[in-house]
């Protein structure tokens, strides 16, 4: 297969390479080196990048929908506004990626490693990031939405504005030193409030009492379908 006089096949060293609004639907580029090529607006759907060199490799606007990028090397990769839906990036590289308002909308990132990558406005809507890796990450305006973040790890990632509505958020010490924000904090204080505790300790009930309307029933401000207590 070539296209744009590029050879295209597996293991094939395309360094820098031009391919620009190259039409690579389902194309085979398992283990193929692809630092630094230019991948503007090409259409990768359905395309085989296993474990392909893709570190800083420009893909803004790519098609990527349904590729197969299992444990590819995408670090410092450029995927803004990339279309990335029900992509396979289990074990991916994502460190230091920038995935601004991208579309990642069911794809799999499972163990993906996406430590200090910028997510700024993607879509992670019913996502797969369980024992992800996003420590430090910029999550910020985020539709997590559904999003399966059993096990990930988010420590000191900037959650603020995410909407994180329905998803598994991950109650352990992955979770602890995330940036979150007025809205977060009071989605976690409204499940507390409605917890039967009944059964505590006397000094936990207490506590849980002493919640003013503003913690109880603040984040009903956001949401109409939660009741007020």
């Amino acid at each position: 297969m070539i296209v744009n006089g590029y050879t295209i096949e597996p293991g094939v060293d395309l360094r820098g390479a031009d391919l620009r609004r190259a039409n690579l639907r389902g194309a085979d580029l398992q283990r193929a080196n692809l630092q630094e090529a230019d991948l503007r607006e090409a259409d990768l759907q359905r395309a085989n990048l296993q474990e392909a060199d893709l570190q800083r490799a420009d893909l803004r606007a790519a098609d990527l929908r349904e590729a197969d990028l299992r444990e590819a090397d995408l670090q410092r990769a450029y995927l803004q506004e990339a279309d990335l839906r029900e992509a396979d990036l289990r074990r991916a590289d994502l460190q230091r990626a920038n995935l601004q308002e991208a579309d990642l909308q069911g794809a799999n990132l499972q163990k993906a490693d996406l430590r200090r990558a910028y997510l700024r406005e993607a879509n992670l809507r019913g996502a797969d990031l369980q024992r992800a890796n996003l420590q430090e990450a910029d999550l910020r305006e985020v539709d997590l939405q559904r999003a399966n973040l059993q096990g990930a790890d988010l420590r000191g990632a900037d959650l603020q504005r995410a909407d994180l509505d329905f998803s598994a958020f991950p109650l352990w010490c992955g979770s602890f030193g995330i940036k979150a924000d007025k809205r977060l904090v009071l989605q976690l204080f409204a499940h507390i409030a409605r917890l039967d505790y009944s059964n505590y300790p006397q000094y936990i009930i207490d506590f849980i009492n002493s919640f003013p309307d503003t913690i109880k029933n603040g984040f009903c401000d956001y949401r109409s379908d939660v009741n007020r207590i």
